[in-house]
């Protein structure tokens, strides 16, 4: 986070500020529906803010910056990548991972720009934005499965191969940004100070019945996660309405759920991620430092195969569903410690200022929410690999930048007390 602003800013740069605030404000909301607009947005955020650093570093004689302590896994991540990138076979196929970095920047203007009423202003837009495309998923599950009662196609199957996405264009893109929401709605349900409480239940039911019916196990999984910290650790019996919901869903849907549930110890599921580990073991071994690559995953996999004499594998081959074995395989073993630093960097501060009672109750809001979050991108992560792919991204940047955010008065209460 930056000193303190300006003293008495020009009315072009109090401009240019809110500018700023307004797009990042955009760019975090709107990649619930589209990644374009997300990035275009974040890009005029930072081109707004340009002359509003020029401007602070003139009068200050320098740009003082206070950065978290997990921006350093971040950069470790960061420069890996770069090292990984440089050494690999094929440099320019990798450059989609160059492109990514400049997302980070959002944890800067975040934690520069955003106080608590930014911050809420945010999650509120995010929790509304991501009930909106619950409805719109409950409402594709619907359509879908008369659809396929009626074809009885397997590729029209919402339970498997044709699964609720949304407003974005993938099942696991969906479900990756609602389990988010989700951990926003809770942090909301058992802080927040007990108004509407009808209403935060009625929301919980809504984003647990479009993660349901999204049908991805890994999300499944990581929401009954962050379900147990929260009985666990806040003994709110309120957030129970998600079993509720998943039960109700079982009840309908029980031959489905079984079905979809036994699949993960079945052919071609169980053999195809089991041959995936075996793959990646090797491919490290072969490289280990830094990987065979951004973006090299894939060719290296499908020659492992054929090596292996196998030259049709019925499963997805783009990556190796598991973000521990496909950062190792792909950029090396020190993106690998990078990212594990990262998350326990995270979930070790959020706790702690989630659980300290002495701080104020919008900094522990915003500690949980990114607390729940990166518990649950970290558990379906053992399932899918979901670290840097830009649509959850920038969603996991800001649940991570908001308690680092002016959540009290001019000075950051989150130096002290996350």
């Amino acid at each position: 986070m930056t000193g303190p602003a300006v003293d008495s800013p020009s009315p072009w740069m109090s401009t240019l500020i809110s500018g700023v605030r307004i797009f990042t404000f955009l760019s975090i909301v709107s990649v619930l529906i589209s990644i374009a607009a997300a990035e275009t947005f974040l890009g005029i955020a930072f081109l707004l803010w340009i002359p509003v650093g020029v401007e602070e570093s003139r009068r200050q004689k320098r740009l003082a910056v206070f950065w978290p302590s997990y921006w350093w896994p971040i950069q470790l991540f960061v420069a890996a990548s770069l090292i990984s990138l440089f050494l690999s076979k094929d440099p320019l196929a990798g450059m989609t991972v160059v492109r990514k970095f400049p997302l980070y920047f959002l944890i800067f203007l975040v934690m520069r720009f955003f106080d608590w009423t930014w911050v809420k202003r945010t999650f509120f837009a995010v929790i509304f934005v991501g009930c909106a495309a619950s409805f719109v998923g409950i409402g594709q599950f619907v359509k879908k499965w008369l659809h396929y009662r009626h074809t009885g196609n397997v590729f029209d199957n919402p339970f498997m191969l044709d699964r609720i996405h949304g407003f974005v264009g993938h099942w696991m893109t969906f479900s990756g940004q609602q389990v988010l929401v989700m951990s926003a709605v809770l942090a909301f349900l058992v802080l927040f100070p007990k108004q509407r409480t009808w209403l935060w239940i009625l929301v919980t039911g809504i984003v647990a019945t479009s993660i349901t019916l999204s049908f991805t196990r890994s999300i499944w999984l990581a929401t009954f996660v962050i379900l147990g910290l929260v009985l666990i650790w806040f003994r709110s019996k309120i957030v129970l309405v998600i079993p509720a919901v998943i039960i109700v869903a079982v009840l309908l849907f029980p031959h489905a759920i079984y079905k979809r549930l036994a699949s993960a110890t079945q052919p071609p599921f169980a053999a195809g991620r089991l041959e995936m580990a075996i793959a990646g073991w090797h491919l490290w071994q072969q490289h280990p430092w830094f990987g065979v690559g951004p973006q090299r995953v894939e060719p290296e996999f499908i020659a492992y195969l054929h090596s292996q004499g196998e030259y049709h594998p019925p499963f997805y081959t783009g990556h190796l569903h598991d973000n521990f074995v496909q950062i190792a395989v792909e950029r090396g073993i020190f993106a690998l410690l990078a990212y594990l630093w990262l998350v326990v960097e995270l979930i070790v501060r959020f706790w702690r200022g989630s659980r300290k009672t002495s701080n104020p109750v919008e900094l522990r809001i915003a500690c949980l929410a990114g607390l729940l979050g990166t518990s649950a991108l970290f558990v379906a992560g053992f399932f899918e690999y979901n670290f840097v792919h830009s649509p959850v991204l920038i969603l996991f940047l800001f649940f991570i930048s908001a308690p680092y955010a002016r959540i009290i008065g001019e000075p950051s209460v989150s130096r002290s007390g996350a």
